[in-house]
């Protein structure tokens, strides 16, 4: 899958920018905006960065939904359910149970996902 980055360079005494942008979105997806700048003593890391939470975009009335990574989970869910048997560090069995029933639905979930294409 191939990543789009545009890039533009804005000066550094701007504090507010538009940016206006065609995306092209052929199948049901997310994207979000993500801006980095220079160097700042607030910043954890030292550059100055933000992430937009993502918007989600749905074509053709589909979900979102990559079979390869719905498979993975499906997989990733079983180890889960078996670490989870294994460690045994419920107070009583009913919760046990529960926590296996949410995972056992994810995991039907996902399969479903997995199979779809």
């Amino acid at each position: 899958m191939a990543s789009w980055w545009p890039q533009e360079v804005f000066a550094a005494d701007n504090t507010t920018r538009r940016y206006d942008v065609e995306v092209p979105i052929e199948r049901s997806s997310w994207v979000a905006l993500r801006v980095r700048g220079p160097a700042h003593p607030a910043a954890f890391d030292g550059l100055a960065w933000a992430h937009t939470s993502p918007v989600y975009v749905k074509v053709g009335g589909r979900e979102i939904a990559s079979p390869q990574d719905a498979a993975y989970f499906v997989d990733w869910i079983e180890q889960m359910i078996k670490s989870v048997g294994a460690r045994d560090r419920f107070a009583q069995a009913e919760d046990r149970r529960q926590v296996e029933a949410l995972f056992r639905g994810a995991q039907k979930k996902f399969r479903r996902m997995a199979d779809a294409d």
